[in-house]
């Protein structure tokens, strides 16, 4: 059985909404954008969870975790992938 996210994935490709290439690009730009969040940005908060600062704002951040590969950001939940979880596995 697939997880939810990748059945509705699947039925917005069958209805034309969303392709592979969609898919690809989407994760090709979060690659792009976790490079342009320097290491200082990143805390260490215990062995799996991670604190990752704000660009606009450095006091506040998104809390990752790499062991549950999660992200406490808005943009995770859509794609189950973001900048920020990408820029600590890097």
């Amino acid at each position: 059985m697939l997880p939810k996210h990748y059945e509705a994935w699947h039925l917005a490709q069958q209805i034309g909404f969303e392709g592979p290439d969609l898919a690809k690009k989407h994760w090709l730009t979060v690659l792009k954008s976790a490079k342009t969040i320097s290491i200082d940005m990143i805390k260490c908060v215990n062995d799996s969870q991670f604190q990752v600062a704000l660009q606009s704002y450095l006091s506040r951040y998104y809390l990752v975790d790499i062991q549950s590969l999660i992200c406490n950001c808005p943009d995770f939940p859509r794609v189950q992938f973001c900048k920020h979880l990408c820029a600590v596995k890097i």
